[in-house]
């Protein structure tokens, strides 16, 4: 045991403090060959870092290999020490049996010897090991140092990686502008082709302008000549000047007589016209036979053509002899929008909605306005809607001069002796099963949409006004055949000299139709109009189309929609919402008078109601008892048709927060974003004029 401790261990440390100090040495002339290459110049620096570096990292995976085997010698050497005190229990014991035993001095001498040259030998390896130990710290500390020059160079490599890509976009730079260079020379080439062209031109035109030169000349002569002409003329002028002022005055006297003689004609029409009817009511007339009914409404009781042709033995035949197929609401929409589009008249989807609600919600809105600029299909609209449901239509043009009811349904013409009725007074009476059951037998269970075109060349107020009252005081129709519900809602029609009128009833399948054009022609609505009307308004031609129309459309009704279907089915009242969607939209309409309040204009019970009604009569699928869907589409609706023509008009600075709020409303809680942006709009371009003007927009759903 002794001989293995001497020559292995101690070669074995011996070895390996010999190899340690070589590598150390080798790492450390490493180190400073690379810290004595990092002091070159920065572009030679760059260049050898990669391979530096992989030097490096491969020295240090050698040096971690002898880190292992130095410390696998150092367990060797704890191993050594444990033999060594092994061994100095066994020379104790040895010397036990050597006080014992004089025979075995000699052998204990030898072995103290041996001992003696192991401690030796043990103190050399020990000292040999604190300063591979040291050796081992130093090469620690210029790792450490290594490392942390390895961090810079990581850290210079990203700047240098900085550095290429700043290359790279200066390369890709220089090549974009190379190609710019290219296109401008390019250019140059052809403004240089260009040039020539144009010098050819200007030689061109210098030769042209010569030759206007000359012209010019010529005409100048011709002018000094027109010029002696002129003078002459103004000569003749001024002799004639006093003739022609008798001229004008005798032509203004003739214009003022004209004007006498036909103001003196009028009233000649009136007087003897009063005199007529005083003559029939005083009796004075004594020989004028007693006026027959039958002869006195005999005008009244005629068929009008929206209802029936007449045939040739004078009999009239009704234009839908039978009602439409049975079909849901959603059925007869789509045949509407396909007639529409046959026609070619494209309408978005929410107009159309927009227009059918209208005509649903009659019963509180009896009119429903069509407004905007000329062309945009405003009068397509009602008929081709009417021809598709199996409305009965009648179009009544609007002429300025109306300033009474008695334009609308006639009058009674005291020297004929007989009342002269319109088409309107015609259609109602054969609609009026109350008042007139025999002529209204045929057609009792038909619908009539009118449509009075450019309503505002006249007065509204003049000639609509109380026929709107009475359309508004409509009782439902489950109350029309009560006398005292429908009284108040029943036209006095004067048919006779008596005085005593007779009455007409436009019940609920009744819809009235209006279109406005808006330019300086025309005049705008009042407030009593508009607080009962839905205005849709029509920015723009919005897909009208210059197509042929068809000699027969495939998509018109095939017979007339019967009133019970429109009334009993189709319409709605607010206690089929359901109990959510009804608070929502009470909500909804609470927050909009809110708005309105800020401007000054609130609105009272009748408009809520209005608004209420329209959500709940907003198509929708037939088995759907409501939705959010429809009260969003719905009050958005009533926002641009009865909100919006109340603001016109309203100074945009005063009032540039509610506007702000009305939009967020439409376009957040309403989700209708059209709408709002809209209404910003229209803010933003009333703010130079000061006051708001609405004009609608233009739907692309």
């Amino acid at each position: 045991m002794l001989s293995y401790l001497d020559p292995t261990a101690l070669s074995v440390v011996l070895a390996a403090g010999a190899s340690l100090i070589a590598v150390l040495g080798a790492l450390t002339s490493a180190i400073y060959y690379g810290i004595e290459r990092s002091r070159l110049p920065q572009a030679v620096r760059w260049s050898e870092l990669d391979s530096v570096l992989g030097a490096k990292e491969e020295r240090l995976r050698y040096l971690d290999d002898e880190i292992k085997q130095r410390e696998a010698t150092l367990a060797e050497r704890d191993q050594v020490e444990a033999e060594a005190e092994h061994w100095r229990s066994v020379l104790e014991t040895v010397k036990a049996e050597y006080a014992a035993l004089d025979e075995q001095r000699r052998e204990i001498e030898t072995v103290r010897e041996e001992y003696r040259q192991a401690a030796e030998n043990l103190s050399v390896q020990e000292n040999e090991l604190r300063r591979v130990r040291g050796e081992l710290n130093q090469t620690n500390a210029d790792l450490e140092k290594a490392q942390a020059e390895i961090a810079e160079i990581d850290v210079r490599r990203e700047d240098l990686d900085r550095l290429a890509a700043e290359e790279k976009e200066k390369e890709t730079l220089l090549a974009h502008l190379h190609e710019q260079l290219e296109a401008i020379r390019d250019e140059k080439a052809l403004q240089d082709t260009e040039l020539l062209g144009v010098r050819e031109t200007t030689e061109r035109l210098r030769r042209e302008g010569d030759d206007l030169e000359r012209e010019a000349h010529r005409l100048t002569e011709q002018r000094d000549e027109a010029r002696k002409q002129l003078e002459a003329a103004k000569k003749m002028l001024q002799e004639v000047e006093p003739r022609l002022a008798e001229v004008e005055e005798l032509e203004s006297q003739r214009n003022k007589l004209d004007d006498d003689i036909t103001r003196k004609e009028d009233e000649s029409q009136r007087l003897n016209a009063r005199l007529a009817r005083l003559r029939e009511e005083t009796g004075a007339a004594a020989d004028t036979p007693k006026e027959d009914d039958e002869r006195v409404l005999r005008d009244l009781r005629t068929v009008p053509a929206c209802f029936a042709k007449m045939e040739q033995d004078g009999e009239p035949e009704p234009i839908w002899p039978l009602e439409q197929s049975l079909e849901t609401e959603e059925q007869a929409l789509a045949r509407v929008s396909r007639l529409l589009e046959e026609m070619g008249l494209r309408f978005p989807r929410r107009t159309l909605y927009a227009f059918h609600t209208s005509l649903k919600t009659a019963v509180i809105s009896p009119l429903t306005v069509l407004a905007g600029i000329s062309g945009t299909g405003k009068s397509q609209l009602p008929r081709r809607y009417a021809e598709a449901m199996g409305l009965h239509f009648l179009k009544i043009p609007v002429q300025p001069r109306w300033d009474s009811p008695q334009d609308l349904l006639g009058f009674y013409n005291y020297i004929e002796r007989r009342y002269k009725a319109t088409d309107l007074a015609r259609a109602l009476v054969h609609l009026d099963s109350h008042n007139w059951p025999e002529e209204a037998e045929p057609y009792a269970d038909r619908m009539l949409l009118v449509l009075l075109d450019e309503m505002n060349l006249a007065r509204v107020e003049y000639y609509f006004s109380e026929f709107l009252s009475r359309l508004e005081g409509r009782p439902r129709e489950a109350d029309a055949g009560k006398e005292r519900a429908r009284a108040q809602a029943e036209i006095d029609i004067d048919v006779s000299r008596s005085g005593q009128p007779r009455r007409v009833y436009a019940g609920q399948n009744v819809l009235f139709v209006g279109t406005m054009n808006e330019d300086e022609s025309t005049l705008a609505l009042s407030d009593k109009v508009l607080d009962r009307a839905n205005v849709l308004r029509f920015p723009r031609p919005v897909g009208l189309r210059d197509t042929n129309q068809p000699e027969e459309p495939k998509q018109m009704a095939q017979g007339y929609l019967p009133k019970a279907r429109w009334i009993e089915h189709w319409t709605q009242d607010a206690q089929r919402l359901s109990p959510s969607l009804r608070e929502q939209t009470d909500t909804t309409i609470e927050k909009i008078n809110e708005i309105m309040d800020d401007f000054g204009r609130p609105f009272g019970f009748r408009m809520s109601q209005s608004m209420l009604h329209y959500v709940t009569n907003y198509p929708r699928a037939s088995h759907q008892a409501g939705s959010l869907l429809q009260m969003q589409h719905g009050l958005a609706d009533q926002i641009e048709q009865r909100i919006m023509p109340k603001l016109r008009g309203i100074d945009v600075n005063d009032y540039g927060a509610p506007l702000r709020n009305l939009a967020d409303l439409a376009g957040e809680r309403l989700n209708d974003q059209q709408l709002g942006e809209a209404i910003n709009q229209a803010s933003q371009e009333s703010a130079a004029l000061g006051m708001f003007n609405w004009r609608g927009f233009t739907r692309t759903e």
